[in-house]
């Protein structure tokens, strides 16, 4: 909506905003000196390759410009981590979201800063959203710390399921169900119509999960059971049923 009035300084201020170009410009960086270096591409293409990737990455939508089979351990492990970032709040994309990290990586620098100056001075956390700069509540940082440690408990929980069912390595058990739980789509090679069919039912629930938001599936299942709770604890007939007899 900024960018269509043409408010371009506002959009550029937004701290999710200002994030994901930071975030992007060091991933494609790095992705483009590992894959000049280590695969011995040319630069335009290495540096082609890693925006493509980077962006297809962090904004999970899939796309891939060439196999990973051959990518250095270091590229495959800046892929999952913006794969596991993910896009922006409110947003189709997987992920944790951009805004949670931002969130998390400031409270985390300020609680460090207190911790080994010993100052007791309390630094609120802030961010700025289209709206204007917002200072983020004790509730919202215990939220955005509380999310995040769910996701990676799933992310680690599936990966571990993954190998314990299969004979893949724990690198492309990792990158194929982080995947599925930030619904990106790239693949190591290991999920494909060869795939057992308790890794696709693992991925299928990382699918889920991901796609519908973890606490909305985990709220919906527990709407579920107190539903089915309370008929089952309702009486088969009413108080004031008269016998017959």
């Amino acid at each position: 909506l900024l960018l269509a009035k043409g408010r371009i300084r506002q959009i550029l201020k937004v701290t999710e905003v200002r994030f994901m170009a930071g975030l992007l410009l060091v991933a494609i960086g790095l992705l483009a000196w590992i894959l000049y270096s280590q695969l011995h591409l040319p630069w335009q293409e290495s540096l082609q390759k890693a925006a493509f990737d980077a962006v297809s990455a962090l904004s999970t939508t899939g796309f891939s410009s060439m196999s990973y089979a051959d990518w250095p351990a270091a590229a495959i492990g800046l892929l999952m981590v913006l794969m596991v970032i993910g896009g922006g709040m409110g947003s189709t994309a997987g992920g944790i979201k951009l805004l949670r990290i931002c969130l998390a990586s400031k409270a985390l620098r300020f609680w460090t800063r207190r911790q080994v100056t010993d100052s007791s001075e309390i630094t609120p956390v802030t961010y700025v959203r289209a709206q204007g700069k917002t200072t983020a509540s004790r509730d919202l940082i215990r939220s955005v710390f509380g999310y995040i440690g769910l996701y990676l408990a799933i992310l680690v929980t599936g990966t571990l399921l993954i190998c314990l069912i299969s004979d893949l390595t724990l690198t492309d058990s990792f990158f194929d169900f982080a995947s599925s739980l930030g619904t990106v789509g790239l693949s190591m090679g290991a999920t494909g119509p060869q795939t057992a069919d308790g890794v696709l039912l693992v991925e299928m629930a990382g699918m889920l999960l991901g796609r519908l938001e973890i606490l909305i599936v985990f709220k919906g299942v527990y709407s579920l059971k107190e539903i089915i709770s309370q008929r089952l604890r309702k009486p088969r007939f009413p108080e004031n049923h008269c016998s017959l007899l």
